[in-house]
């Protein structure tokens, strides 16, 4: 693997990281899986209600490399796992995730939007982010999303106590995030989420970062790009994935690996 151009300006605190720790890295429950990673989106969101323990179950059991979920944190400083900024679409509640405690938070059902209401689920409960790492911690690897600032540290204080590194990626849209975890972080896999064009600009962003991964939304891949940035140093993944046909041509890019709403489709790659 080669440096080149694109990573002169990267923080030599960061290169050692970003150039050592990105193509050959693997979390360690996958080492020996098949090459093309899938990992549940929000669980299996296509299956479940999103982000609820009932999701991440069916991601497993459906043969999941991993389960990605979003975290944020409630008005008192706990973290949960919720996508939006306000907990309306997918529970019974109203507001803004960061204006409600946990105690109103462990009240909502977040299942109550799940197919009009019309599913077998029951009652699914906003899980809180270290009851999560509790319950599937080394059973799985997991894409971790920082969905709100100022929750970072926290974030990798959960995982580093309970010597999950090894099995997590922090993610992030937002490039300040990228750069927290990293500084909380240095041995961490941190991967840049964007939605903007995939080009050299972008490469050079997530590198500046301190980023190991670059993950465009899946019409941005093209194989010129995933090629350069593999050569900068970085893996390469993707996400928006919405039907079969989209996940066959990512596949044929040469990324490394997607997050799905229905990771079954996976079945139809072998």
């Amino acid at each position: 693997m080669t440096s080149g151009p694109l990573v002169e300006s990267l923080d030599p605190a960061h290169v050692g990281f970003v150039l050592r720790h990105s193509h050959n890295w693997e979390a360690v429950d996958t080492r020996h899986r098949r090459g093309f990673k899938i990992i549940g989106h929000r669980g299996a969101a296509g299956h479940a209600p999103e982000n609820t323990f009932a999701a991440f179950d069916r991601g497993l059991a459906l043969g999941v490399d991993g389960v990605e979920t979003d975290i944020r944190a409630t008005r008192d400083g706990v973290l949960v796992l919720m996508h939006d900024a306000t907990v309306d679409r997918t529970t019974n509640g109203s507001g803004a995730v960061s204006d409600i405690t946990w105690g109103d938070a462990r009240e909502l059902d977040a299942s109550a939007r799940f197919a009009a209401g019309q599913h077998d689920f029951g009652v699914q409960r906003v899980p809180r982010y270290e009851e999560f790492l509790d319950r599937y911690g080394a059973r799985t690897t997991f894409r971790l999303e920082i969905k709100a600032r100022g929750v970072e540290d926290a974030a990798v204080r959960a995982v580093r106590s309970r010597s999950l590194l090894d099995w997590v990626v922090f993610t992030s849209f937002q490039i300040e995030s990228v750069k927290a975890l990293r500084r909380f972080a240095p041995e961490a896999q941190i991967a840049h989420l964007s939605s903007a064009e995939f080009d050299e600009v972008a490469i050079q962003a997530a590198l500046d970062a301190g980023a190991n991964e670059i993950a465009p939304r899946v019409d941005r891949i093209s194989v010129e790009m995933v090629q350069r940035a593999l050569s900068a140093g970085l893996r390469v993944w993707a996400w928006g994935i919405k039907d079969r046909d989209t996940l066959q041509s990512a596949v044929k890019s040469g990324i490394g690996g997607c997050t799905l709403d229905h990771p079954d489709w996976a079945i139809e790659l072998h």
